[in-house]
């Protein structure tokens, strides 16, 4: 459990870290890892401290609604919902 925390705490550092570097990885690019490291970490121990993992799941499914919100509008501008929503209505008419 903790190589996978560490892990993707390395990978959500170094994510935001390039998107607020605008792509930049050259050493122009890592004083955003040297202020967002401690700052996610800071919000993770805080959330550990205050909730426990109950918190840190709280917190990411309120993250990732808004994501879910534009998948599903993707979904319907691409005409997969419709498909999906008869595949389901179907295994329910069994």
């Amino acid at each position: 459990m903790p190589t996978y925390l560490v892990s993707t705490a390395d990978s959500a550092i170094r994510t935001v870290s390039t998107i607020n570097a605008a792509g930049e990885e050259s050493p122009k690019g890592r004083g955003h890892i040297i202020v967002w490291g401690p700052a996610l970490n800071l919000v993770v121990g805080a959330l550990l401290y205050v909730g426990g993992l109950a918190a840190i799941k709280t917190a990411m499914v309120i993250g990732a609604l808004p994501f879910s919100f534009e998948m599903f509008q993707m979904c319907i501008s691409h005409g997969a919902v419709g498909s999906f929503l008869l595949g389901c209505l179907a295994i329910q008419n069994r």
